[in-house]
């Protein structure tokens, strides 16, 4: 059989063994939990829409491809509805930074409840290895896909070739 207790067994308990002082102790207590439940709930609220605000885009970032060939490398950012001169590449070294940084305009009247795309900043690097060559590098931007090609070192690219056995 299930033993079943109320709050009023609690109570009693409680008061039995710490006497009835305890009582307006526990009752703070009780007051004391909710309010910090209550002011904690606030504050994580107020951080969630201040954060969907200000930083509307730091907390993703469009998905990327890394693709090699024999002859180079390629960057792929799927990034619709932006137009190429959004978008900053910049080297430094061998580090390979995408970036977009665009004021977002507001609509008056429009309110986002979820907001999964529609990108405003965000910054992507990538290593360049050894074998690229940092001097043969472009980008295009095509059908919402930002492609970034380096090619490879000349003494870097696939030289196979099947070798006749006499």
């Amino acid at each position: 059989m299930h033993n079943k207790h109320n709050k009023d067994d609690y109570k009693k308990k409680f008061s039995d063994l710490f006497g009835n002082d305890f009582e307006d102790l526990r009752k703070e207590f009780v007051k004391f939990g909710k309010e910090i439940k209550k002011e904690f709930d606030s504050v994580s609220q107020e951080f969630r829409k201040k954060a969907e605000e200000n930083m509307e885009f730091y907390d993703r970032v469009p998905p990327m491809n890394i693709i090699e060939t024999a002859d180079s490398y390629r960057l792929e950012l799927a990034v619709p509805g932006y137009k190429k001169d959004d978008f900053k590449i910049h080297l430094d070294e061998r580090e390979l930074k995408v970036s977009l940084d665009i004021e977002t305009q507001k609509v008056e009247g429009e309110t986002y409840h979820y907001k999964e795309f529609g990108y405003a900043k965000f910054s992507r690097k990538y290593n360049l290895p050894e074998t690229a060559d940092l001097d043969s590098i472009e980008a295009k931007y095509d059908a919402g896909l930002l492609r970034v090609i380096i090619s490879k070192k000349e003494s870097a690219k696939d030289k196979t070739r099947d070798i006749k056995v006499d």
